[in-house]
């Protein structure tokens, strides 16, 4: 195996190094067409073999194989003359995660007049792995359906019904989740499927804890009894972090609502497409959970091209992909969250080719564009390369709070995640249906010729991924995604499986489309969004 200086060191070897910056000159269409072509699809591959290969185990968010891609991406940045854009002058930047947490003490009980159930801890109930510390002491219980508000859809569990200081009972997953139609995302998890989004919503209503019970109409293990996993190897904090949430039994979950069968409530919520929440009369619940944390630091890479146009550049066009993926799969089965199956022939190592190796040759392989491309453009780029996206979204979330250039300043935002599989002339697009990035991106694949599945705001293309985050602060973004594929989270997602002339065609349109609103006068600035969910 060779050092990883002489890896950096041999896939420097292609690429050309990059000239000197150009004075400032809104580039042409024909500098913009040859700038793209230096997108090359060898350099594609270069970089995904790297990233994805056994010496980084996975890059998950943090390790020393995280940081050994991380310290790749530098290197090229560096070459391309870019700006460390991260703290202090460096190029990363830092955000706090807990790596480790140690379950001190947890304990459930529920009140229902006539009966106290004392709930067993590994049978009844478990802390899940986001869980602050916390307790409640008799207090009410609401069921608030599947604990998701979903604008988009004209659907809000928690309509009509006041949370705040109560405990919250809900459902996994979504309604509707095994039908083939468009509620939500079909049999694939929208956004608002994840534990961490449903824990946000409760815990910004004012709720005190929140209780999460497997769904039984789809799902024939609903009745098996939550597992403790602790130690675990990560949990994120919810605001202060003093927001408990657990896993219930459906037996839990039934003495949580008095009695009432789940799988009848849940059966009018899906057939309706309707919310059925109440609160729960005459019944309350106590709780109590105590957790040491330990913290550690996920990182992102950032540089920066500042633009030419004296005003402009005050503005920014921000181009990320995530470089983490989910680690090395635990010999018991268990590991890093997001690991789907089991190891293959001894092999234990989630190397992550597609997700997101692919996306990062590109934001890569963009970078070396505009480095190259003999004149900057009239806007500030940003390239980020994110870190903690299969933990929720943590790097692109943090750079939000504190970007280098402020996001009220930021007029687009382009995301390049699973961009190496299936036909290499399709690809799936998120983008807004006006504005300056609907016009660049028509412009651009006009040159491009990719066949356009447009996607909508839900499912992949709705928050699944780093635009989310810039969504939710009201930046316009755009997603480029090349589809699914069996080998998704899986240890079998190896660099012999991507097609790297779909990496290539892909950045040279991001490239092109980037550029364009660049240098688009008309490009509009950020609006707050009216809701955060």
């Amino acid at each position: 195996m060779r050092s990883f200086a002489l890896v950096v060191a041999s896939s420097l070897l292609l690429t050309p190094a990059a000239p000197a910056l150009a004075a400032p000159e809104p580039p042409t269409p024909e500098a913009l067409a040859a700038a793209a072509a230096a997108i090359r699809d060898v350099d594609c591959k270069a970089h995904v073999d790297f990233l994805a290969s056994d010496l980084l185990e996975g890059r998950s968010t943090p390790s020393r194989g995280l940081d050994l891609a991380g310290a790749y991406i530098v290197s090229h940045f560096e070459r391309f003359g870019l700006e460390p854009g991260g703290d202090e002058g460096t190029w990363l930047q830092a955000f706090p995660i807990i790596v480790e947490a140690r379950l001190k003490t947890a304990s459930f009980s529920v009140d229902a007049g006539s009966t106290v159930h004392e709930l067993e801890l590994g049978t009844d109930f478990a802390p899940l792995s986001l869980t602050g510390s916390g307790r409640a002491e008799g207090a009410a219980v609401v069921f608030a359906g599947y604990g998701i508000t979903a604008p988009e859809e004209s659907y809000d569990d928690y309509e009509g019904v006041d949370v705040k200081g109560k405990v919250v009972l809900i459902l996994r997953h979504e309604p509707r989740e095994q039908d083939d139609g468009d509620a939500f995302a079909g049999r694939r998890n929208s956004r608002h499927a994840f534990y961490q989004r449903k824990v946000e919503n409760a815990a910004r209503r004012g709720a005190k804890a929140i209780f999460i019970v497997t769904d039984p109409k789809n799902h024939e293990d609903a009745d098996r009894r939550p597992e403790v996993r602790w130690p675990i190897p990560f949990a994120d904090d919810v605001g202060d972090g003093d927001f408990p949430a657990f896993q219930v039994s459906p037996g839990a979950a039934k003495a949580l609502l008095g009695g009432r069968d789940l799988l009848e409530i849940q059966k009018k919520i899906d057939d309706a497409l309707a919310p059925q929440s109440f609160e729960v009369e005459g019944v309350r619940a106590s709780l109590a959970v105590e957790v040491e944390k330990v913290t550690g630091y996920g990182k992102n890479v950032v540089g920066v091209l500042r633009g030419s146009d004296p005003t402009l550049k005050a503005e920014a066009v921000v181009i990320g992909a995530h470089y983490d993926h989910v680690g090395v799969q635990a010999e018991d089965g268990h590991g890093f969250p997001g690991q789907i199956g089991p190891a293959v022939k001894g092999d234990r190592i989630h190397n992550g080719a597609d997700d997101n190796a692919s996306g990062t040759a590109g934001l890569i392989e963009v970078a070396k564009a505009f480095a190259q491309s003999g004149a900057r453009p009239r806007r500030t780029i940003v390239f980020i390369a994110f870190a903690g996206e299969e933990l929720g979204l943590l790097g692109s979330r943090f750079y939000t709070r504190k970007p280098p250039i402020p996001i009220k300043q930021t007029v687009a935002m382009i995301n390049l995640d699973m961009i190496g599989r299936n036909d290499p002339n399709r690809v799936n697009v998120l983008v807004p249906n006006e504005g300056a990035l609907a016009r660049a991106f028509e412009s651009s694949n006009g040159v491009i010729g990719m066949e356009i599945r447009k996607m909508s705001s839900r499912g992949m293309g709705g928050g699944s991924s780093d635009h989310a985050s810039f969504q939710r602060v009201g930046v316009p973004a755009m997603f480029f995604f090349a589809g699914d594929h069996p080998d998704y989270h899986r240890v079998t997602d190896h660099s012999s499986g991507i097609v790297v002339e779909k990496i290539q065609r892909i950045a040279r349109l991001a490239y092109m489309t980037a550029a364009h609103v660049a240098d688009d006068e008309g490009a509009e600035k950020p609006k707050p969004p009216t809701r955060l969910f």
